[in-house]
């Protein structure tokens, strides 16, 4: 008997000190993620080398991107880091929009998991992309899309060369200014 209350005592001294070391193995664990997580800013410009380091990018889900399509006011990106207009646009629309947002919603579509990828089929953002091409963006005020753009409204029809020879002077104010003019900016 007196073996059997002791083996219990202990067992239960065991569970006590294991839930402590797992609380404190949870805690370590997320104050580790928390410090190391890198900003978006960051990882935007590991996927595009081209924009600044103090970017004006954040990555957003697709729920995320549907709420400021409902109710609130940006500019959203949607695109591909393997598109090579992508890779030549983010750098001037950064520059140009950051005079007018603090921040650029950007929805990475290759780095959807197929449960996101179902997501994005019912989801508001699909139901206009169905016959666009990426890039693609979205100029929301309140709830309301005052424009969107997509790769055919960017790019001259007659343009055959490289994307990255494309934005010159003349098509970066041309870009502001439809931009602008939708987004009634100026």
């Amino acid at each position: 008997m007196k073996n059997k209350t002791l083996r219990i005592i202990l067992d239960l001294v065991l569970i006590v000190v294991g839930i402590i070391f797992l609380v404190i193995g949870i805690k370590d664990a997320y104050n580790f993620y928390i410090e190391n997580k890198i900003e978006d800013n960051v990882r935007f410009k590991k996927s595009y080398a081209s924009v600044p380091k103090d970017n004006i990018y954040r990555y957003v889900t697709i729920e995320e991107a549907d709420e400021i399509l409902s109710n609130k006011t940006g500019l959203i990106l949607l695109g591909r880091t393997d598109d090579p207009w992508m890779q030549v646009l983010v750098k001037p629309l950064n520059d140009i929009v950051k005079e007018h947002f603090d921040t650029i919603y950007y929805l990475e579509l290759d780095e959807l998991s197929n449960s996101e990828k179902k997501k994005v089929d019912t989801s508001p953002i699909r139901t206009r992309l169905e016959d666009m091409e990426l890039p693609y963006i979205f100029i929301v005020k309140d709830g309301n899309i005052l424009g969107e753009i997509d790769k055919s409204d960017l790019i001259d029809d007659e343009f055959e060369g490289a994307p990255i020879e494309y934005f010159d002077d003349e098509h970066l104010i041309e870009l502001e200014n439809k931009l602008s003019k939708i987004a009634e900016l100026k």
